[in-house]
């Protein structure tokens, strides 16, 4: 019970520095602010659709800027699973940031 604690912890905090990376005050303060807030927002939101192994792995190597082994180690899994999982988080949030084809 208590390393279900724990892990959930960590993953809240994870979550909360790729947040805070992603929105720097300063941006918010230079022109096209109002831009900015939206693409932060759309992030959010993708990052949130994201099964919470994935966007933990991918928050881990991406934003926090872990080696594969030390993401593994933290997340509790081989490395081979944390590669796949970061690789199937790119492809969720490349698709999510795709160009919609409109139908005629």
């Amino acid at each position: 019970m208590r390393n279900v604690f724990y892990e959930t912890r960590r993953r809240g905090a994870s979550e909360r520095r790729v947040l805070e990376a992603v929105r720097p005050e300063e941006e918010e303060r230079a022109e096209g602010g109002q831009h900015a807030r939206l693409e932060v927002a759309g992030l959010d939101h993708a990052l949130a659709g994201l099964p919470a192994e994935q966007r933990e792995a991918l928050v881990l190597i991406g934003a926090l800027g872990f080696s594969y082994e030390e993401a593994a180690g933290i997340a509790g899994v081989a490395v081979g699973t944390l590669k796949a999982r970061v690789s199937r988080a790119r492809v969720r949030l490349a698709a999510s940031f795709a160009p919609k084809e409109k139908e005629d």
